[in-house]
């Protein structure tokens, strides 16, 4: 079992890059972006936009798609999975909100219960029957 501090954080920084997830989704909508690198002859690019995360591998195209873009559009979504492949590229598209719901859901399981009048902090013991200024489980001090 996993210490309960850990936890916290676990379940905090899950909660916390969900949240982020859902921000981009909702910002996606009218902006998007992408990172283009080359890899050997081709071009590789990982991409947001319309609530979707991307992921493309294609031929090689001018050098001065290469780096950082961002661009602004009209507002459209697209909720669902998708994948294309052409003689030139292939790509993957994935709905932000799949991992954003894979997250609030790691982070609501990774939460640390809530200790009753009785348990050890540290590891939820019940020290009811225990003497003793010491968990029998985990060895910390009752005070």
């Amino acid at each position: 079992m996993l210490h309960r501090r850990v936890r916290i954080w676990t379940a905090r920084l899950a909660i916390s890059l969900a949240l982020l997830l859902i921000v981009l989704v909702v910002g996606s909508g009218w902006y998007s972006g992408a990172y283009a690198m080359q890899a050997g002859s081709r071009v590789v690019m990982l991409g947001f936009g319309s609530g979707q995360g991307a992921f493309v591998i294609g031929e090689q195209g001018a050098q001065s798609a290469l780096g950082w873009s961002l661009h602004r559009f009209d507002p459209s979504w697209r909720w669902w999975f998708s994948i294309a492949q052409t003689p030139q590229s292939s790509q993957m598209l994935i709905p932000l909100w799949a991992p954003a719901l894979v997250l609030l859901v790691f982070g609501w399981w990774a939460r640390p219960k809530r200790l009753g009048k009785g348990q050890c902090l540290k590891c939820g013991y019940a020290l009811g029957g225990a003497d003793g200024e010491l968990c029998p489980e985990c060895g910390m001090s009752r005070g």
